[in-house]
């Protein structure tokens, strides 16, 4: 219990606690995923609240889901953008073969030739010798 809610009392037969934002991700960094979480309030819930269904407020049990994935939402990664394409024809292979390799990361296209300055591609880092080598191959 200790490891996912800030505990405010402990009394015999009773703990009173607050779940919050860092708690539940502190718990999610140290191992313990929000299925567990709820498992356990459940199981472990006050017999009033073992008699209802759901025994835990399905909002409560969302909230505990939402601040768990919170950590995995996003993911940082070292890339290399490029953004100078001599035509869509170029853009277009660059990016099919950065997916071949699986090195792409984000691309972003414009169907007109004169939008082609705004056209990029985002890959891996450990990619961009692979991605070079391409690049001047196909010049």
């Amino acid at each position: 219990l200790r490891s996912f809610a800030l505990l405010s009392y402990q009394l015999p037969g009773l703990i009173v606690g607050s779940l919050t934002r860092t708690s539940i991700q502190h718990a999610v960094d140290s191992g313990v995923d929000s299925a567990a979480i709820v498992a356990y309030l459940e199981r472990n819930a006050h017999p009033l609240m073992a008699a209802q269904t759901p025994v835990l407020p399905e909002t409560v049990v969302n909230q505990i889901h939402l601040w768990a994935k919170e950590r995995s939402r996003m993911a940082a990664d070292r890339c290399k953008l490029y953004d100078a394409f001599d035509s869509l024809r170029r853009f277009d292979e660059a990016c099919t073969y950065a997916r071949e390799i699986g090195a792409h990361l984000w691309s972003r296209r414009f169907p007109e030739e004169r939008n082609l300055h705004k056209c990029s591609l985002a890959v891996r880092a450990e990619a961009h010798g692979s991605m070079k080598s391409f690049l001047r191959a196909a010049a």
